[in-house]
């Protein structure tokens, strides 16, 4: 029997807290979407992803929440909207040409890129438990980068568009 191909892509040994090069590699390729939607029910930020084009109606690729302007979160942890964007936005971020994302639901998001377009299980409990499992980690990172490198505040809304609470107060 061939295990390799029955391996699970979650790491047994990995701890709550730690993000494995296992969890870069599934939430990079293919299940971003999940992870970005268990960080907005935590917290309440809005799920964007990159566009084909400026008028496209549909999502490209890469979904990533945005914790506040000019800032991202996914795998990879809190990022400025540049970096991040240049990272993923693939040709449209040659010199010169504006990276375009957009907010979507999860729904939306399932409708354009669900089914066989994906190399694992949709509704795989084991990526989905990941998923929440270091979503708390990584709102805790983006939490205190922004409190030391950008000296501002992060808001959090345990439901989307109802009143939000501060998670880090301004530097003084």
């Amino acid at each position: 029997m061939n295990t390799a191909a029955t391996a699970s892509p979650i790491p047994p040994s990995a701890s709550l807290a730690e993000i494995t090069s296992n969890d870069t590699l599934l939430f990079t390729c293919g299940a971003c979407h999940i992870l970005a939607r268990e960080i907005n029910k935590l917290t309440g930020w809005p799920i964007h992803c990159f566009l084909d084009g400026p008028d496209s109606p549909a999502p490209s690729h890469h979904a990533f929440v945005i914790p506040r302007r000019g800032w991202r979160l996914d795998v990879d942890g809190f990022s400025h909207a540049a970096e991040h964007n240049a990272k993923w936005g693939g040709c449209a971020a040659s010199p010169g040409r504006r990276v375009r994302n957009k907010r979507f639901s999860y729904g939306k998001i399932i409708a354009a890129w669900g089914g066989s377009a994906n190399w694992f299980d949709e509704t795989s409990n084991e990526i989905i438990h990941r998923a929440q499992e270091i979503a708390p980690a990584l709102v805790d990172l983006a939490v205190k980068t922004a409190e030391t490198d950008s000296g501002g505040s992060l808001k959090v809304c345990k439901v989307p568009g109802r009143s939000c609470r501060d998670r880090v107060s301004r530097s003084s």
